[in-house]
């Protein structure tokens, strides 16, 4: 076991050596949906391997550093969740904690208290699924730290660009609202599900509720080409 993580090391240095300078001068947004039970090892060897290679940052701090311009030099990751699954905050949080990383985490308000019986169904496509979420309380532990944000992932989990102008203000104003009530903190990231959105209407829409970025699910950099805080690509 040992001699086998000797020459992985040695992979990983020879192999990303010449990658790693490829990342200089940007921000790199990973973002995940889950950590079940059996994938906790993964995760903080995931974690551990970002962490030879740049710092971890917060979104807002990596919001401030898009807007002003990121050191040609300097190389950072920015951590996210969606959809508020209960796994978070028993294999999500502590990691984190114990490591200092900051994570921005993305929930569908109507999902959260398990308040919902077709979860299974929007979220896989599995009527006979049933979906573990976050509860109001487990929200509220997270956003007491420091190291955590909590944004909005809508209200229900639907395409907001197939919806009608009434329905996508509904989603988008609605679940700012109820997070701001119900944990008394500032909702000031949104996700939308699946990363649909028109880029007219629904961002003009995002902005106007007073949001200060939005997070997609297109891959790649952020840095000096690529700068849009309403348009973050994540990985």
């Amino acid at each position: 076991k040992k001699f086998k993580n000797i020459l992985k090391d040695n992979y990983i240095n020879f192999f990303y050596k010449k990658e790693n300078s490829l990342i200089n001068g940007s921000i790199i947004f990973p973002f995940y949906h889950h950590v079940f039970d059996d994938e906790v090892k993964n995760f903080t060897l995931q974690l551990k391997f970002m962490k030879n290679y740049g710092d971890f940052i917060s979104y807002d701090e990596s919001i401030k550093i898009i807007k002003t311009g990121i050191n040609k030099k300097d190389k950072y990751f920015c951590l996210s969740f969606d959809d508020g699954f209960k796994n978070i905050i028993n294999n999500v949080v502590n990691i984190c904690l114990n490591n200092q990383i900051p994570v921005n985490f993305f929930i569908p308000t109507d999902f959260i208290d398990n308040k919902r019986s077709d979860s299974g169904k929007v979220f896989f496509n599995n009527d006979k699924l049933r979906v573990d979420f976050l509860s109001w309380k487990d929200c509220k532990k997270i956003s007491n730290e420091n190291l955590f944000t909590i944004g909005s992932h809508s209200v229900n989990h639907n395409l907001i660009s197939k919806l009608s102008t009434d329905n996508c203000l509904f989603e988008v104003v609605e679940s700012k609202k109820k997070i701001e009530n119900e944990l008394k903190i500032p909702c000031e990231h949104f996700a939308p599900p699946v990363g649909d959105y028109s880029l007219h209407r629904d961002l003009n829409i995002i902005k106007e509720a007073g949001y200060k970025s939005l997070s997609s699910t297109k891959r790649g950099l952020m840095n000096k080409d690529s700068n849009d805080i309403f348009g973050i690509k994540r990985h």
